[in-house]
């Protein structure tokens, strides 16, 4: 089999870079290195063929960092669940009619984050050593896994020498550098390189080795989203600029639509309060849109109710508290401690 390829029938993890294989052998050796992915964005596209009378393909979808999955240019999520390296997660997703006759095309955005963070966590070891920390993976029906034959580019559109939080990157994004219509079929994607399959022959070893040899189905639902619009009008902030106050704590991320001229810029932050000025108060948390899963965990609260009216408010504080500290997990807060 070509290592650079893959097998056409099993699917492979895949990135930009080959893996390093000059630190194969019977013992690998070296020191891990991350520099290479930190912080960096990269997409992924596969147009093929189907056939008429197709109803859907099952797809289950990882990756080393966070990842958006797309079909003909339709968001079918994103992922992964979070997870230990030893035992990464895999996220099922259900095509239905987004497959045409015809022309199709699977695309993903990923992003590998090159350090830890308060709920990611590095690969150790071996993996480490020959695959660093970033890949992307997909199997399913029709024939659909990733392989060499698989097309990339890394993405210019995102800085990657941004601050960073405990839950991921200040994101810095020039709409300008991002190749239009890059998940859509159709697209031009001859300048694009080949995908590198992440796996290393060892003979001495007696199996390849592959950077996640242990791939399992995620154990929870896939999230929920919600759009959910500010009451009323924003009003102005100190320094200029916009406010919207949502009135109440919310777990999500930010969205907005804005018409401009090419090069203006749009700063946003959000945070859990607001400031003695009136501003937003900014935590230690720094959004973007590949911070962890911020959709909750469907699960009924309960009830509570008695004659002392403080204590039954106490409760539904203490409820709606559990609601906004769910992802895909319980966690203890959205910027702190998450790898429960």
């Amino acid at each position: 089999m070509d290592e650079e390829f893959g097998s056409k029938n099993r699917a492979e993890w895949i990135w930009i870079r080959p893996p390093r294989r000059e630190r194969a052998g019977l013992i690998p050796r070296g020191e891990s290195d991350f520099s290479d992915d930190r912080n960096r964005f990269v997409y992924f596209r596969k147009e093929f063929e189907a056939p008429a009378g197709i109803r859907g393909a099952c797809l289950r979808a990882s990756a080393d960092g966070r990842y958006i999955l797309f079909l003909n240019g339709k968001r079918l999520g994103r992922g992964p669940a979070r997870c230990h390296p030893g035992w990464q997660c895999l996220d099922p997703f259900e095509a239905g009619d987004l497959i045409l006759p015809g022309k199709n095309v699977l695309a993903a955005l990923v992003h590998s984050y090159g350090r830890d963070s308060s709920f990611y966590q590095l690969p150790r070891g071996t993996q480490a050593l020959l695959f660093g920390c970033a890949g992307f993976y997909l199997d399913g029906s029709l024939g659909l896994g990733t392989n060499g034959s698989w097309k990339c580019l890394a993405s210019e559109a995102w800085e990657r020498d941004t601050p960073f939080g405990g839950t991921g990157y200040m994101e810095h994004f020039d709409g300008r550098k991002e190749p239009e219509g890059w998940e859509l079929p159709g697209f031009d994607d001859s300048a694009w390189g080949q995908a590198f399959v992440q796996r290393v022959s060892i003979p001495a070893a007696g199996s390849d080795v592959v950077p996640f040899p242990r791939l399992v189905d995620r154990g929870i639902g896939l999230m929920r989203e919600e759009k959910v619009l500010p009451p009323g009008r924003p009003r102005p902030a100190p320094g200029g600029g916009l406010v919207w106050d949502f009135g109440r704590i919310l777990l999500g991320r930010i969205g907005v639509e804005v018409e401009a001229e090419a090069g203006a810029g749009v700063e946003l932050t959000c945070g859990e309060s607001l400031g003695p000025d009136g501003g937003v108060f900014r935590p230690g948390a720094i959004p973007g849109i590949f911070t962890p899963p911020s959709q909750a965990l469907r699960f009924r609260a309960g009830s509570f109710a008695c004659s002392d009216e403080l204590l039954t408010r106490i409760w539904r504080v203490g409820a709606y508290t559990a609601s906004v500290c769910r992802q895909d997990g319980f966690i203890d807060c959205p910027s702190r401690e998450q790898r429960q």
